[in-house]
């Protein structure tokens, strides 16, 4: 799809050399030029054709006579690539600009919408353990439930894994300290242990706790709140509509 509209560079265009020599009428049949130009294919071309230049300038046949040779200064005629008809360089330029700039965020929502599979991970990661494999999953979710956040590749994770490894020194206890840490404060990554936290009641942090059953918990509760808004605003709209009331 063509991008509807184009970068109108305005200090360029007020520099132009050609545009400041242009009478008022040139000036105004070489944007609308521009404009038509940018809507045809191949884009930023026009027929070669001077009556139809004429009418695409919103002027008469005699008045293009007048101001034919100012306006078609800004364009190249006879181009190989362009056979019977004109085109605008710098128009060109734009678009391959504007082209470039649309494949470049198709890619990256491509990549951003790729997310790994949970079975993608599992199998290419070697755990030490069930517990750390669950741990490291739990985590892998509240990154993409909880955070809107998932990793992309399986090196993010084998590296999330392994700064959680050097941090806790093996301990899985204190492995799982870290993820609640983290977790808690909505953190994308894992870090050293704050004392504050390593203070904390030991209740308040259970041992073994099923992380990813509490981010399911509160995703739900979330969904939960939003339908019993929409159900309460709609009881309110039929009572209104009811009572025959305008608002």
């Amino acid at each position: 799809m063509k991008a509807p509209a184009f970068a109108f560079y305005v200090r360029d265009w007020l520099s132009s050399p050609s545009v400041e020599l242009m009478s008022g009428d040139a000036v105004k049949a070489y944007m609308y030029l521009l404009c038509r130009a940018w809507l045809e294919t191949p884009r930023a071309t026009l027929p070669n054709d001077d009556r139809i230049l004429a009418a695409l300038s919103r002027v008469t046949p005699e008045k293009w006579k007048e101001i034919r040779s100012e306006v078609l200064s800004c364009f190249i005629q006879n181009h190989e690539d362009y056979p019977n008809r004109i085109y605008n360089d710098r128009l060109l330029e734009v678009s391959n600009i504007s082209d470039n700039r649309a494949l470049n965020r198709k890619n990256k929502t491509k990549t951003k919408a790729k997310q790994l599979a949970a079975n993608e991970i599992e199998n290419a990661i070697a755990f030490k353990s069930d517990s750390e494999k669950r741990l490291i999953m739990a985590f892998v979710y509240y990154r993409k439930a909880d955070l809107r956040k998932p990793f992309k590749t399986i090196r993010g994770v084998q590296s999330c894994l392994n700064k959680l490894r050097k941090l806790s020194g093996g301990s899985f206890p204190l492995m799982e300290k870290i993820v609640q840490q983290s977790m808690d404060e909505e953190w994308q990554g894992v870090f050293e242990l704050k004392e504050s936290f390593n203070k904390k009641p030991a209740q308040q942090r259970p041992p073994g706790v099923n992380f990813e059953k509490l981010a399911r918990e509160r995703r739900e509760a979330e969904r939960l709140q939003k339908s019993s808004t929409e159900e309460t605003k709609q009881k309110i709209d039929q009572q209104i509509k009811e009572a025959g009331l305008n608002v």
